[in-house]
């Protein structure tokens, strides 16, 4: 639930989010919630489309389904990590998972990923998250 204050829920005021998700449905609620809370959201639809706007989008973070079609979440990840800090190697990348269970936490931790949240997601836990993450652009 959004809180009623929405003053106080500008945590992520300008952060740019690069949202990946195949589920329309999924990147719709998301990215709702993210402009409402102040962030410039880019949804390029599928993890090569996400790699590729790299090229000429540097986002403050990323987040990401890890089940997808063709490419998923880790590959993204790997793909991430493979640039150097100029073209956003360093970035901030947040995974998305219906697996909430221990073994699959620890297989998300040990990929490299920045933090996750399991689905369904709470809006104030999709943002405090990210502004942890992106704290002093």
């Amino acid at each position: 639930m959004i809180p009623p204050d929405h003053g106080a829920f500008q945590l992520l005021h300008g952060v740019h989010v690069l949202l990946v998700d195949d589920d329309k449905e999924t990147v719709e609620l998301l990215g709702t919630i993210l402009r409402y809370s102040g962030a410039l959201v880019i949804t390029p639809g599928s993890a090569r489309a996400a790699l590729k706007s790299l090229q000429t989008v540097k986002p403050d973070v990323v987040v990401t389904a890890l089940t997808m079609p063709d490419e998923d979440g880790y590959w993204l990840l790997r793909e991430i990590r493979t640039l150097s800090s100029e073209q956003g190697g360093t970035i901030p990348v947040v995974a998305i998972t219906d697996d909430t269970l221990d073994h699959g936490a620890r297989r998300i931790r040990s990929a490299g990923f920045n933090a996750f949240l399991p689905k369904p997601i709470e809006p104030w836990d999709l943002c405090r998250t990210l502004a942890s993450l992106v704290g002093n652009r």
